[in-house]
């Protein structure tokens, strides 16, 4: 992550090293044709959030806009899924 400061300085830092300290039943929805976020960013996450789940969908990086039905139908699993962890 690169953050702009003030008069042009720019910080950049990653945040991965937190990954490992979420607890919470996660989901990750990416797109295989998502140009802004390709897939292994997604992965990457997957890989960091321990017990977390991927979900690729054939779609780009609009597609919560564009059928968000898709989007709805894998969080509603997931939720079933982790039904008694809520």
């Amino acid at each position: 992550m690169i953050l702009d400061l003030e008069d042009g300085f720019k910080l950049q830092i990653s945040l991965r090293e937190f990954l490992k300290k979420v607890r919470a039943p996660t989901i990750i929805i990416n797109g295989t044709n998502d140009l802004s976020t390709p897939v292994k960013f997604a992965q990457e996450l997957n890989n960091g959030i321990s017990g977390s789940k991927l979900v690729l969908v054939d779609e780009d990086h609009m597609f919560i806009r564009t059928k968000p039905d898709l989007l709805i139908k894998n969080i509603i699993e997931f939720l079933d899924e982790n039904r008694e962890l809520y």
